[in-house]
């Protein structure tokens, strides 16, 4: 279920600790090998995306997320980005 509590935060977080113990160009080679892409009318590669935004000069960065729910009334995304937000200071 959406709103159920995590079972235990260390198992949930496996993933993202294995991604932070590796460097920045082994993730983005295994993003350009997996393809994956967002699912707007673009269909931008995440790959490009995130090596664009490490490009950019600076040390403070974003990346935005479009949550369009797309159907009325349908607010699982929103939940989740409200109330379930992970960040990200790998880039």
């Amino acid at each position: 279920m959406l709103t159920a509590p995590y079972p235990d935060r260390t198992d949930y977080y496996a993933i993202f600790k294995n991604c932070l113990s590796r460097s920045r160009e082994d993730l983005l080679s295994e993003l350009k090998d997996s393809g994956l892409r967002g699912r707007g009318g673009a269909g931008f590669s995440m790959a490009f995306k995130l090596d664009s935004c490490k490009q950019s000069p600076g040390n403070i960065k974003f990346i935005v997320c479009n949550a369009d729910e797309g159907d009325p009334g349908a607010y699982s995304d929103r939940y989740v980005m409200e109330h379930r937000p992970i960040p990200c200071s790998w880039v």
